[in-house]
């Protein structure tokens, strides 16, 4: 970690500095520029005088007389206008796309910091490897629930009502992680608890009435599978309506894209195949469930 850490710094100076550079040579170029035309602007000043001047004169001779000595006088002006040099140098190496080395400059500068960002990466997933991710809850929930114990428990506000009471984790899931909660209050009637996943970031989560029914997301019911509006008969979630107080529920996506759910530690089975990233863990309190808190994360390789 030690030596990521210090391989980072180093990348990150390295771009500093190569951007300092490219700002100097620039500017550098600019100032070359904007010398040279204002060199050429000062000599076609001058020529566009010298021009006026001779026109003057041509013409105040043309008004005064036509006498063969004027005649020849004004031919000869004429001719010495058309004779003045009116080209100029505009030193075309000024012109020339300034600092050729600019495009390599810009593809050290990108191959810098896609390394920089592979190794953001590595250090994360270095991180979460340390340190085993957690369940919390995002502050947007349904408006039956209540949030306490930082975020790990949800509480429902009034008992009697089923609907309004969906939870989503504030954290995207990790593959082959189970991510639990225990129930820790029910009236001991019908007790029905409904979980999945969804793709849709929390923040922007709608959470209705009835958290089943909702896209991009894959809900578990008692009976059935909610995927993408649609409803499929399952018996894998039998185990989901006969909960206690002390009951765990979880679920858990594979590497290989594949929804478990779990209850009380023992997997069910794949619900879902190909439930594609990122994923937030979904828990719907439904029936007469009242309170639910989230527990450690645990790994299954």
């Amino acid at each position: 970690m030690a030596q990521v850490d210090k391989t980072y710094d180093s990348l990150q100076k390295l771009v500093g500095d190569v951007c300092n550079k490219l700002k100097e040579n620039t500017r550098t170029s600019h100032l070359q520029m904007r010398n040279s035309l204002r060199h050429v602007k000062t000599g076609l000043s001058n020529r566009l005088g010298k021009v006026t001047s001779h026109k003057h004169i041509v013409t105040r001779v043309t008004a005064v007389s036509t006498s063969p000595a004027l005649i020849h006088m004004i031919q000869a002006l004429t001719d010495r206008v058309n004779s003045l040099d009116l080209s100029t140098d505009l030193q075309g190496h000024v012109w020339v796309k300034p600092m050729s080395s600019v495009e390599c400059y810009q593809e050290v500068v990108r191959r810098v910091e896609g390394d920089l960002l592979m190794l953001k990466q590595q250090k994360t997933d270095s991180e979460l490897v340390a340190q085993p991710p957690v369940l919390v809850f995002h502050d947007n929930c349904g408006i039956n629930i209540r949030l306490t114990n930082g975020n790990r428990t949800a509480e429902k506000i009034k008992l009697s009502t089923i609907l309004d009471g969906g939870v989503v984790s504030r954290d995207p899931m990790l593959a082959n992680v189970l991510y639990e909660v225990t129930v820790d209050a029910g009236t001991g009637r019908y007790n029905a608890l409904f979980l999945g996943v969804t793709r849709i970031s929390p923040a922007c989560f709608t959470v209705t009435q009835w958290p089943i029914v909702v896209d991009d997301s894959v809900i578990v019911g008692p009976s059935l599978v909610s995927y993408q509006q649609k409803f499929v008969p399952t018996s894998l979630g039998e185990g989901l309506k006969k909960l206690k107080v002390g009951s765990r529920v979880g679920v858990l996506v594979t590497s290989s894209n594949d929804l478990h759910i779990y209850i009380n530690g023992q997997d069910q089975g794949v619900v879902a195949m190909n439930v594609t990233q990122p994923w937030f863990a979904v828990f719907a309190i439904g029936s007469s469930y009242s309170k639910v808190t989230a527990l450690p994360t645990s790994r299954n390789t």
